[in-house]
């Protein structure tokens, strides 16, 4: 008896494609669909029951699975991906997994539970799962993501986002540039492969220019994700500022950012005269802010379509799963100047 398995391998195309494209569903290739149909003629197909299960349960829906679902970088990348997808006759399921440990895990039983065709990791840090996304049962995105290595070859799925470690140097290099050399750096989580890449990035443009790190100017606003925040950026500033032993601050995001303006404010300490601040991530906070603030960022409507684009071709059978990276670049605020000698 002749299977979709049979009809998959003489198309060319995955069992997934093949199946959509039996089911006469819209989210396969033209060629694909023709290539499959051609088999399934030439080796007198004959549809089963459990075929006809199959379509009837496509709930033609993905499942956005969010990681820091207050942070405000991710709110404008969350509508756009939406928009794409519905545009696509796609319906969306959001899923905060701010209080969840093990995202994998949890991802495998909302699949059970919803049937998407495919699932958007928004945020997060996957360094300890790769081995068992490589067996993950639907299409997937990892978009926006703590970290980022070639290690993350999936069949399965694909990887967008930004090179942290750039960010980490970009920031760092444009306050050099402008005669800072007593930097101090704001962070937050840091265990997490972000900000493990973003120090890194700091620390060797500093090397790169022959400029110390002084750990002693290092504030750290926390030890978890919800820690990059405007409240915690604040505190650690705060807490921090004795004497003034720097002239320009790296915030590992606008946020942090934000809130050490806030408390170097209350010091009377003032922006950018006294000491120029970027931030990270680009959001619109940065744009808003009083003064607004320079920072570093990778375009959210790259971010947003990438991930659109390389689901819609993982659930079509059309790609085998790639990498994305995007090179971030500096937007200019008015929180930093040259340093006065």
């Amino acid at each position: 008896m002749i299977t979709i398995v049979d009809i998959a391998k003489a198309s060319g195309v995955s069992v997934g494609t093949a199946s959509r494209a039996l089911n006469g569903k819209s989210n396969v290739s033209e060629n694909a669909k023709n290539k499959v149909l051609a088999a399934a003629e030439e080796l007198h197909y004959i549809p089963n029951e459990s075929a006809r299960l199959m379509k009837l349960n496509d709930t033609h829906s993905v499942i956005i699975i969010v990681k820091g679902i207050s942070n405000t970088f991710f709110s404008p990348i969350i509508d756009m991906i939406s928009e794409r997808l519905e545009e696509s006759d796609y319906s969306i399921i959001l899923a905060p997994a701010d209080r969840v440990n093990d995202i994998v895990f949890w991802a495998k039983k909302l699949n059970c539970e919803k049937n998407p065709n495919g699932i958007i990791f928004l945020g997060g840090d996957f360094t300890q799962s790769i081995e068992e996304l490589k067996h993950f049962p639907v299409p997937f995105v990892l978009s926006s993501i703590g970290s980022i290595d070639d290690s993350m070859r999936f069949k399965n799925g694909s990887v967008v986002g930004s090179d942290d470690f750039s960010l980490g140097y970009l920031t760092t290099e444009y306050l050099i540039l402008k005669g800072h050399k007593k930097i101090a750096f704001l962070m937050a989580d840091p265990d997490s492969a972000m900000c493990k890449l973003r120090k890194q990035g700091c620390r060797k443009a500093m090397e790169d220019h022959g400029i110390d790190l002084n750990e002693s100017l290092i504030f750290l606003a926390g030890n978890t994700e919800s820690s990059f925040s405007i409240e915690m950026g604040y505190s650690a500033v705060a807490d921090s500022i004795n004497n003034l032993e720097f002239s320009a601050l790296v915030a590992f995001s606008d946020t942090l950012a934000f809130g050490a303006m806030r408390a170097l404010k209350e010091k009377n300490i003032h922006v950018p005269s006294d000491v120029s601040v970027i931030g990270m991530d680009g959001t619109s906070l940065a744009r808003y802010s009083v003064p607004s603030i320079t920072t570093a960022t990778v375009d959210i409507n790259y971010l947003a379509d990438e991930t659109v684009k390389e689901l819609l071709s993982l659930m079509r059978g059309e790609s085998n799963g790639t990498i994305c990276k995007k090179q971030p670049h500096i937007i200019i605020g008015e929180s930093t100047s040259n340093y006065i000698f």
